[in-house]
This record gives C-alpha cells, structure tokens and sequence, in this order.
C-alpha cells in the first residue's frame, strides 16, 4: 500500500444531488488508518477547468490513484479513461463508482440524504477505496512510434490504405508476393511498391515493429510501426485457372462471368439449365448473394434458359436484397439449398451437379449446360502462413478475425496490426474499400501520437515460482509473452499485454499476477 488517494465527487450540474448533498456525503466516507485522502467537488468534473486544476493538484500533492464518483453507470468508464488522459495517471490506477441520486424526498437523514440510498452508496465508494489501497502505484512511460507502415497485399484492399496513408504523410511499403501488382492505384511518391515479395518473418511490438521479406533479391528487413494485412484470401489471382484447376471441366465458369460466357458456350438458342453455385467450401457473405441472385434474374428473364441456384443459405439480410430474391423467385428462378460436399461430373450431354438436398435430406442430381461457381465460396489457400508469421489468430474457416465479435472492425489480437478486404472474407467492393480507410485511419490514430504511453500494469511473473513451461506463451493470444532469459522466467511486454488474465489463469505454478486485478483487489471490490 502507498501514495495519495484522490476522491473526486462529481454532481454532474447538481442533477445528481447539490454541493451541500456532496460535502454531507463526503463527510461520511471513512477510511483506513494511515490513508491520505484529497476530496474534491465540483458540479463539471469532466470540464477542463477542473481537469487543469486536478492535474495541478495530483502533481504536487503527490496523489497516485484516483476514484471518481457521480457519474451515470453508463459513462464511468469513458470518463475513467478521459481521467487517465487528462492527468497523466494510469489507468489502471483510477476507479469509477456511481453514486445514486442521495435526496428522494423521503426518509431524511440527519444529513438531508436518504438513508437508505446513502448507505448503499457509502458502501460502493468503501469497497473501491479499499481496492484502490492494494494497487502499487503504476508507471507510466513513452516510447517512440516508428512513422513507416508495411501493407501486405496489392489488391484493392491494400491499394486503397497505402493512398490514404500516403495522404497522411506515412512511408508506406506495399508489397505482393505475386510478380505484378494486382491494383495499380495513383502513382504516389510515398509508397514503395515491392513485387515478387513474401513476408516471412515479423516481430516486435506495437510501434516498433522488425519485417523480414524474401524476394527475388534475396532477403530484405524493414522497419514500421503499424502493419496492414490486406492480402487476397487464396493464392490464384485468376478464378477461370483456379476453378479449372479443380473441376476439370470447361463448363464450369466463374459466377462473374457466367452471363458473358453463356454466348459463347451455348450458341444455339433453346431451353437450357444453368447452375449457379454457392458456398461450396466456405459459407459466403451477402455480397456472393447479390451477385449471384442479380445474374440468375438477369439470365432467366431470356427466356431460353432455367436458372437454378445452389446454395447452403440465402443471405438477403436486408430490404433491397429481399426484393431481389423475391424479384428471381417470382421470374422462374429455382433456389436449392443443399448439405454436404458437392461434386461435379462431366458427360457428354453436360456437365451432372450432385448434391444432398437439405429438405429431402437425400443426395440428387441435375443435368446442366453450363455452371457459375462463384470462386469465393472454394477453400483456397488460407492465411496460416501469414497467421503463423504475424501471431494474428485466423476464425475456423482460415480468416483472420471476420468472426471475432470482440474486436472492433480492423483490430486483430496483436495491437499494431490491422486486416482489411478479402483475407477478412470481404468481398464486396464498397466494404472492401470501406475497410480499407478504416484500417488506414486506425493506423494514423495511432501513429500520429509519435509516441505511445505505456502503462506498467502488465501481467508479472513471480521468477522464483517460473518453471518455464512455456504455457504462457501458448496461451497468450497478444504475443505479449516471451523468455527473459537473465531472469530465466517469462516475462510480459507491457506494450503489448492487454491485462485479459489469461496466462494468470493458465499458469500451473499460479506465478502470474495482473497487478489491478489481483485475487485480493477483486475481492475487496467486491466486499470480501
């Protein structure tokens, strides 16, 4: 236990209670033997007024952890950080509680409070003192942001970043691994374009980041403080050579060109069956689903032809593609969903479709002219190069964090490193482009700090109790732990640790605490 406690006592406009309600609350906190406590009220403690004079106030009073009542329940959290910001305090070291509104007409105190309300609200404000009182005050420090961003993939994804960030004023390094650049984009004088290049080494942490590529020169190391994945999700850049190379058959065409295709194939006008298939390996996104019902009602309407779609769900989350599915079912379009592996067969009347209707739930087969297979639906060759190289977690179907609803858009598991466009499984170009700004503007806001405050509140191993197991390590999903080996003990990256607990959880030896969130600090908090 140590260092001044500051209690900030918020009435937010004295909606919450008046500065007389405050005082009379404040003059029934207790404390500890020995705690020094500063108490401050004020009406706008989210104002900069307040904010200047609390920060001149933490400085030479030497106050080390902050609680921060009054607020609503909803906002605690955003004004904690706010906090952190404005006073240079970690915030691993300020707590917020909210207080209930103390005057409810009834049952006065001999305060002017209800009893009942302020009783409760003694007791929140107790127990995170209490918590506050068993957290080592926490350094801070900077450390510098490295200016260059490395973009993974030239396709469109990666193209448009590397402009935006360009923009910005960064040194942006676009690199493919296929010979030619797939999306030319501007001609910009900031971003360097390597052709022919693989990644296959990176390390290091948020804003200092080592990568290794191999190209046809050889070996090649850059330095950058953010990376880009925006890499194709499969290795073929051309879906004619791609479906080719597993149907074997010329009437399997990719879904985008099927309706050019269809002149050449069947010359003779008559009634003919056209397939269209989806989700063959991989269950794809509404934007497969548009395009697939837009040339299904596209080609139908010709009259000559049948149209039958294949697929294991219809995506029509929205109003304009629930017309559209409408629009093909009311023209004659025959939609199928379908169970298990599909399998295609060449004879010489066409090529033969079997599949296992998840109605009937028994296997069928159909005669077809000519098939659209759509090329994003097929298990091409995943990110696990680029997963295992970066430490970026990949969902079941190989992409890397398109499923994780605990993240935010871009973010992946390591900070520092972004994804956009189709190794997320976006295919759709206006999200594709999307994305892409959204991973540029990401990297800016990190980037233009120049420097990154880092909080000491990383997870700390306890060297005599280390074994050295490694499970740490394998259990990290943050790459934020590795081998001290002066120590011979891991050790945590507070750059990169994002205090989760895992590797507290996992470690046989229990050598692993999270200073903010010990068994002791839960435990007060939550009145034990």
């Amino acid at each position: 236990m140590s260092g001044r406690t500051g209690i900030v006592l918020c009435t937010c406009g004295d909606h919450l209670y008046s500065k007389k309600e405050a005082e009379s609350f404040a003059s029934r906190i207790t404390f500890s033997e020995g705690m020094e406590v500063e108490v401050f009220i004020d009406s706008a403690a989210c104002n900069e007024p307040f904010l200047s004079s609390l920060k001149k106030s933490i400085q030479q009073k030497g106050i080390t952890k902050l609680l921060i009542t009054g607020c609503h329940p909803g906002r605690i959290d955003d004004v904690r950080l706010m906090f952190a910001q404005e006073c240079a305090l970690a915030g691993g070291c300020i707590r917020g509680v909210a207080v209930k509104p103390l005057s409810s007409g009834e049952k006065k105190g001999p305060f002017g409070l209800d009893e009942e309300l302020l009783t409760r609200s003694l007791h929140g404000v107790k127990r995170e003192i209490n918590a506050l009182q068993l957290i080592e005050p926490i350094s801070l420090s900077r450390i510098p942001l490295n200016q260059g961003v490395l973009v993974v993939g030239s396709g469109k994804a990666g193209t448009q970043a590397a402009e935006v960030l360009s923009r910005f004023g960064y040194e942006v390094t676009l690199t493919e691994q296929h010979e030619e650049i797939r999306e030319t984009g501007a001609d910009l004088e900031r971003v360097t374009r390597l052709t022919g290049h693989k990644l296959v080494s990176f390390n290091g942490d948020i804003g200092s980041f080592t990568a290794v590529l191999e190209g046809p020169g050889g070996l090649k190391t850059l330095e950058c403080g953010a990376l880009i994945l925006a890499s194709g999700f499969g290795g073929s850049l051309d879906p004619k050579e791609l479906l080719q190379k597993r149907f074997k058959d010329s009437r399997v065409v990719s879904l985008p060109a099927l309706d050019g295709e269809i002149g050449r194939f069947l010359r003779i006008p008559k009634s003919r069956t056209i397939g269209i298939v989806l989700d063959i390996d991989l269950d794809e996104t509404k934007a497969s689903s548009e395009t697939a019902l837009r040339t299904a009602l596209k080609i139908q309407r010709q009259d000559v032809y049948q149209v039958m779609l294949f697929c294991r769900d219809i995506r029509v989350g929205s109003i304009h593609l629930e017309k559209l599915y409408d629009d093909a079912r009311e023209s004659g379009v025959i939609i199928v969903k379908y169970e298990g592996r599909v399998s295609i067969h060449t004879s010489e009347e066409g090529a033969i479709l079997s599949i296992q209707d998840a109605v009937l739930e028994e296997y069928v087969s159909f005669l077809c002219d000519l098939i659209g297979i759509s090329p994003y639906g097929l298990d091409q060759a995943d990110m696990t190069d680029v997963s295992s190289v970066t430490g970026v977690l990949p969902d079941e179907l190989g992409r890397l964090q398109e499923n994780n609803i605990h993240l935010l858009p871009v973010e992946t598991n390591i900070p520092g490193i972004f994804t956009a466009g189709a190794c997320r499984g976006t295919f759709y170009d206006s999200r594709i482009a999307e994305e892409a700004r959204v991973a540029a503007l990401q990297v800016h806001r990190l980037l233009s700090q120049k420097t990154l405050l880092v909080e000491h509140a990383e997870a700390k191993v306890d060297a005599e109790k280390c074994a050295l197991c490694l499970t740490c390590i394998r259990a990290c999903p943050h790459n934020a732990m590795h081998i001290n080996r002066e120590e011979g003990a891991a050790e945590s990256s507070p750059q990169a640790c994002q205090r989760c607990g895992i590797c507290a959880g996992e470690c046989p030896a229990k050598a692993i605490t999270l200073p903010v969130y010990s068994d002791a600090v839960v435990l007060a908090q939550l009145g034990f």
